[in-house]
């Protein structure tokens, strides 16, 4: 009698397209630490950006010139926008420089604020900043 042959590996390909369907970073993220062939696959920067862009990013809040405001507890990511809150940095808002919030991308704010007035022209200080580290 034969031995009893391994079931057939799944090509890359095939796991892939599983894989792009997990609706939950955090379950990807799961996947990823399953198996090291997984977390190749998964962290691959091709998967990546085929993975936000079948899952945008999600609302976890907003930021104005009174710091970090997460998602009410009603909002499916409600949890992670309170961690989020937790961790947060953004007392540099504050300051005595007036700096404001202009835009977030991809866990950046980008901050601005008026300077001094130069042959009566506005002149911006502006800067990028990840408030999480």
């Amino acid at each position: 009698m034969e031995p009893e042959r391994p079931p057939p590996a799944l090509v890359s390909d095939v796991l892939e397209e599983i894989f792009l369907r997990v609706a939950s970073p955090a379950d990807l993220a799961r996947a990823s630490a399953a198996c090291v062939s997984f977390r190749g696959l998964i962290s691959s920067p091709s998967f990546l950006r085929r993975y936000r862009s079948v899952h945008p990013p999600l609302l976890l809040g907003f930021v104005n010139r009174d710091g970090f405001h997460p998602v009410e507890a009603t909002h499916p990511s409600a949890a992670v926008a309170r961690g989020v809150a937790r961790t947060v940095d953004l007392s540099f808002l504050h300051g005595p420089q007036g700096w404001c919030a202009y835009d977030v991308r991809d866990g950046r704010v980008l901050v601005g604020h008026k300077c001094h007035f130069w042959r009566l022209r506005e002149c911006w200080d502006i800067a990028v900043c990840d408030p999480l580290f």
